[in-house]
């Protein structure tokens, strides 16, 4: 019988690892999930200029997000690369923005430098919510919310597996409140893990920045222009030049993609993704002398555990030659290319 692996971070930085059947596609469109509260964490901008600051700061139109609405969004340096890479919902005049758990200190402290004489209050609150990753056909679409003071539900990207849409949604809830959290083991037949949400993200094509890609990437580099994180209509942000110009001009020769690479058994496919963090770096067959790119985010797959998803970010013009394709390669390994559930072109 085959087996899949999930690894869990303990608290005490110790990784245990759980054994489970082999997962199916129609066990993630019958419904799995995850607490995924020690990944990310929660800013939430409160005041009456709450909008219109974080407006001028991301790369999303604020001002005319709506109260069913979620919006992804980026925050970048006056380089144009980026923070992080935000999920962000409202109710009433509070902004809350979703994102990787190692960047909401500096994100809060970064916010509040601008802040100035603008009406509005800066805050981690994380500790206040459990957020969890829930996948099935009863999400959410993508793009749609529904708020309550008890429960926040925002529809994400889809995950494409296998050619077959998985809807995925984050759950927002009070950190006292036990109404999903405390049933949600009870209710969900399969607890894909914090790798396993990593992988259905993969298999979504959306990147996430993280500690050790803090400011490694523009906007297009992780392709966030191309699944509704980057608004080319509103006014100015940080880095907003840089973002436009490589937008407008055409001069982007980077560009986020998917991977996969085979190995013989589970074993081998685990012991490979626990030595391909972040910003490990990848190789291309038509120059070896040099790393083309970087692993964006790297997990194995649910459906198949001798297989490893990863998102790279590449050299474009490093992808194939007049006379060959390429072949990647990470840490040794050869990295064929997948192709991703968007286009890269208009």
């Amino acid at each position: 019988m085959k087996h899949y692996f999930k690894l869990d971070l303990l608290s005490d930085g110790i990784i245990g690892m759980t054994t489970f059947t082999n997962m199916t596609i129609d066990d993630l469109k019958h419904g799995a999930g995850t607490e995924l509260s020690a990944q990310f964490g929660l800013i939430r901008a409160t005041g009456v200029d709450a909008r219109s600051f974080l407006h001028a700061q991301l790369t999303q139109d604020v001002l005319n997000l709506g109260a069913n609405e979620t919006k992804l969004a980026g925050y970048c340096s006056a380089k144009g690369r980026l923070f992080a890479v935000l999920q962000m919902y409202a109710m009433g005049d509070d902004v809350f923005l979703v994102t990787h758990r190692q960047l909401v200190e500096l994100l809060v402290k970064r916010l509040k430098m601008f802040v100035l004489r603008s009406k509005v209050v800066i805050e981690d609150v994380s500790g206040a919510h459990r957020i969890s990753g829930v996948v099935g056909d009863a999400c959410l679409a993508q793009g749609v919310a529904e708020m309550s003071d008890q429960v926040q539900r925002l529809g994400l990207l889809p995950a494409w597996v296998n050619g077959v849409s998985v809807a995925r949604e984050l759950l927002i809830t009070s950190a006292e409140s036990d109404e999903f959290i405390g049933g949600a083991h009870i209710a969900f037949e399969l607890d894909v893990g914090v790798e396993g949400w990593q992988w259905l993200a993969i298999e979504a094509g959306e990147g996430l920045v993280e500690a050790a890609t803090l400011e490694a990437f523009v906007p297009q580099m992780i392709n966030l222009d191309r699944i509704g994180g980057v608004n080319f209509k509103k006014g100015c942000y940080p880095g907003q030049e840089v973002v436009a110009r490589s937008h407008y001009l055409g001069k982007l020769k980077r560009r986020m993609q998917l991977v996969q690479l085979h190995f013989d058994d589970a074993a081998h496919a685990q012991a490979a993704v626990m030595n391909m963090p972040a910003k490990t770096d990848v190789y291309s067959s038509l120059d070896t002398s040099q790393p083309i790119g970087v692993v964006v985010m790297a997990a194995v797959n649910l459906l198949d555990q001798c297989l490893l998803n990863a998102l790279v970010e590449v050299s474009l013009p490093m992808l194939k030659s007049e006379a060959s394709e390429a072949v990647l390669s990470i840490n040794g390994n050869e990295a064929v290319l997948q192709p991703l559930p968007y286009g890269l072109s208009d």
